[in-house]
């Protein structure tokens, strides 16, 4: 403190503008130097920027003091991490000053830094290699003539060769070890635009071209290594990609780049790889693919087939083939002629379809059915109910069509439903129907009742309510009536004629009441079912007086059924609270 307060006393110290506020400096010797406004004192701009930053001075303070580094040879350059500073020592080594005030000696110790931490992006270590291969050749030009009439460069750019390499060199005296690098720094270092311009065009000297499919200011170099094809994508921005896959992933995460510009690599990438498949041997003509198109089997256990389109394109069946060939319009007999090649895929006509259509349908098991129709749009649905949907909502279908379709439905849920083993005859169901168990995860199995025509159920009073509304005969309808009691339906005196009640008990012991009348309408309460009584003239006062009978017996028995009433010396005998 005491030294501290000394020096701040001493008049030679001097404010100059290139320092943060506070601070000063002075010249002793040879030696310049610093003093901070709390008295510190320090030998130059480097070390007084170091303690900053550790001590949290303003950053606005911080960056004053680091801008001031100039002054001490530290520089410069877009192609290192944001804030970082390098400097050349007598014998042509470089320092760097990262961010965080340290000073690193050599480039393989900044390589490991960036390789072990998190903190550096893959353009940060791109721009460190482009900086070090541009400091290594700049060492070694002096040594060579630069060409300054190079027609492959902009104006005032030049060029030397050495060996198979070429080198360029900016206006600014920076050298780059190709094109593309020295585009890389224009846009970073922020060059006008009409410079920036010229030299993405002169990137064609370089293999890189423009791609209609690509947006604006993108270029893309297509190269072959024996039976391989690279593609490498050099962005607006500037960013090398090495892949069309990696290309739309960073589109992605752009915003102002648009669905048509994903598309457009997209399309390119579907290019690339129709041209590949076209070059391979093992595509094979065939009778069961339309004209123009090959099969070919790929190897493994399941001998997978796969079809290549005239244009390139591979498909993993038929079907899909179809579907894009109707999607670009293909003409209509090509259309038609692969929807015929379907047949080999198991697609089938069927009369209840519309004109154009096909399915597929198989059934293994119980829980194992699958089903898929193919519309003439190209459209797949795996069940009957969107289809339907999808109908309704086309003009070009008919109410015939529609109602063709749904008697498809029915008759192929028939035939699935009469195929299935689990099936049996039963006591407890009218002749000619039978009983299966699906067991699920209620332990006695949920049970599903199938009539002589093969529609199924869920329970005997579904299929009595089915069966009074398709006008079954009196006695049919009598006899699954009188089978209810196996669902716990139950007769009562204080009931009209042929109706039924069913008393459930919830999990939480209470109770709820339902009617089931001769029509198999269903009432959930007794006033529900005494309004019902009122209404139709052919019940009397009388049916009426009885349910409510019923209704305070049940009311009585459910009331002295509560264990929770009590004898209790505070009301007469008999009584309970």
């Amino acid at each position: 403190d005491i030294s501290n307060k000394r020096r701040q006393s001493m008049t030679d110290w001097k404010e100059v503008n290139s320092l943060p506020y506070g601070w000063k400096t002075k010249i002793g010797g040879s030696q310049q130097f610093f003093i901070s406004p709390d008295g510190l004192q320090f030998p130059n701009r480097r070390v007084a920027l170091k303690y900053m930053i550790d001590e949290n001075h303003p950053s606005i303070d911080v960056e004053k003091m680091r801008n001031s580094l100039k002054l001490e040879n530290w520089k410069e350059n877009s192609m290192l991490p944001i804030s970082w500073r390098y400097k050349r020592a007598k014998l042509g080594d470089i320092k760097y000053l990262t961010s965080d005030g340290e000073v690193i000696c050599s480039d393989k110790n900044v390589r490991e830094l960036m390789d072990t931490s998190d903190e550096f992006t893959n353009d940060d270590k791109e721009g460190f290699r482009m900086f070090t291969e541009v400091e290594c050749v700049r060492r070694r030009s002096t040594n060579y003539e630069w060409n300054d009439g190079d027609n492959t460069v902009p104006e005032g750019w030049k060029s030397r060769n050495q060996g198979d390499r070429k080198y360029f060199l900016s206006p600014d005296g920076q050298q780059f070890p190709c094109r593309r690098a020295a585009l890389q720094h224009m846009l970073k270092s922020e060059f006008e635009k009409e410079e920036i311009d010229e030299m993405r065009r002169m990137l064609q000297y370089e293999g890189w071209e423009i791609s209609k499919h690509l947006p604006q200011g993108w270029l893309q170099k297509i190269s072959h290594e024996g039976q391989s094809t690279i593609v490498k994508l050099l962005s607006m921005e500037g960013n090398l990609l090495e892949s069309y896959k990696t290309a739309i992933e960073y589109m992605e995460s752009i915003s102002h780049y648009t669905e048509a510009d994903l598309h457009g690599v997209q399309r390119l990438m579907e290019e690339k790889a129709s041209k590949r498949r076209l070059s391979m041997t093992n595509w094979k003509d065939g009778t069961s693919v339309s004209k123009g198109w090959k099969i070919r089997i790929a190897d493994g256990k399941t001998k997978k087939e796969f079809f290549l389109a005239p244009d390139g394109k591979q498909f993993p069946c038929r079907k899909a083939g179809l579907q894009h060939m109707i999607m670009e319009k293909y003409p209509t007999e090509e259309i038609e002629d692969m929807r015929r090649m379907l047949r080999f895929e198991g697609w089938e006509i069927n009369k209840n379809l519309p004109k154009g259509w096909r399915m597929r349908y198989s059934f293994s098991s119980v829980d194992s059915t699958n089903m898929s129709m193919l519309s003439k749009e190209g459209k797949e649905f795996k069940s009957y109910k969107p289809a339907i949907k999808f109908m309704e909502s086309n003009d070009m279908y008919t109410e015939s069509d529609i109602n063709d379709m749904k008697l498809l439905m029915e008759e192929k849920c028939v035939v699935r439903r009469q195929s299935i083993k689990d099936w049996e005859e039963d006591e407890t169901v009218p002749s000619g129907w039978k009983v299966r168990v699906a067991h699920g995860k209620a332990e006695a199995g949920k049970k599903f009742f199938l009539s002589p025509e093969g529609k199924q159920y869920p329970c005997r009073k579904a299929a009595m309510q089915f069966m009074i509304k398709e006008n079954y005969s009196e006695d049919q309808v009598e006899e699954m009536r009188i089978l209810l009691n196996y669902e716990g339906w139950e007769e009562s005196k204080y009931l009209p004629e042929k109706w039924r009640l069913r008393i459930n008990i919830k999990k939480s012991n209470s109770q709820s009441i339902v009617f089931l009348t001769p029509g198999g309408s269903e009432f959930k309460s007794y006033s529900t079912a005494i309004e019902f009584l009122l209404m139709d003239s052919k019940y009397s006062e009388e049916d009426v007086e009885n349910i409510k009978i019923l209704m305070e017996q049940h009311s009585t028995k459910r009331r002295t059924s509560n264990d929770q009433w009590e004898e209790n010396e505070t009301v007469p005998e008999g009584w309970k609270v």
